[in-house]
């Protein structure tokens, strides 16, 4: 089949006649009943008292201490922590002080005459006299 024709058709039929048909594709094992194969096996219980969940529960216990002899102790975390906030505390102090404390530097009365001054407002070319 060409690929020009093959994409000329459509991929699937439209989706009302697929929900309304009344014909059904028949697969031998879906239509078997749902009860189990007589066979003579016995088979263990299915709890959680055997191996498999005894060994599952080995290896999460293994595997936590593991990562708990990896990672930093909570100890470090807690003076790291302390040490933070009495920092912060420190800081927070010395900026109320700067608050409350008089301006070191007199503000001037004259703020304008200082950008008369200044190289940026001279023209370029110009000599500064000062």
């Amino acid at each position: 089949m060409s690929p020009l024709r093959a994409a000329a058709r459509p991929l699937a039929r439209p989706a009302g006649r697929r929900l309304l048909s009344t014909t059904a594709v028949c697969r031998d094992d879906h239509h078997h009943s749902h009860t189990p194969a007589a066979d003579n096996v016995e088979y263990p219980p299915e709890n959680f008292f055997n191996p498999f969940w005894a060994k599952a529960v080995l290896v999460t216990a293994l595997v936590t201490r593991w990562i708990k002899s990896m990672t930093t102790p909570s100890e470090y975390w807690a003076v790291q922590n302390n040490a933070h906030t009495q920092l912060s505390i420190n800081m927070a102090q010395v900026e109320i002080e700067k608050a409350v404390a008089p301006p070191t530097m007199r503000p001037y009365r004259s703020v304008q005459l200082l950008y008369h001054g200044s190289p940026h407002s001279m023209p370029i070319d110009s000599k500064m006299r000062m």
